[in-house]
């Protein structure tokens, strides 16, 4: 036997056992491609309210603090720690 009709009969018996798997291991995973199912399902972002969100605007106290220690040189980060709100909303005041 070729070495060349060697390598068919390995290929051969290399695809069977890979169509075997098939079922028990995502094949595409394994070479490094992605299949279709592998992508992660992204969830709607349009709804504002509920838990982790602030529906009620700042009160004038909450403002003041956050000029009060931007101008004392703070940084955005802390500021907004401190202050118990988000970067972006310091940004706002800035």
């Amino acid at each position: 036997m070729s070495p060349l009709e060697q390598m068919i009969q390995d290929a051969k018996v290399c695809n069977e056992r890979l169509y075997k798997m098939e079922g028990r291991v995502n094949v595409h995973k394994r070479r490094g491609k992605l299949s279709s199912n592998s992508k992660p399902k992204q969830t709607p972002r349009s709804a504002t309210f509920g838990e982790g969100w602030r529906n009620s605007p700042l009160t004038e106290q909450e403002i003041d603090d956050i000029k009060y220690f931007l101008s004392k040189d703070w940084c955005v980060g802390s500021t907004a720690k401190i202050v118990g709100v988000s970067m972006s909303t310091v940004k706002k005041y800035m």
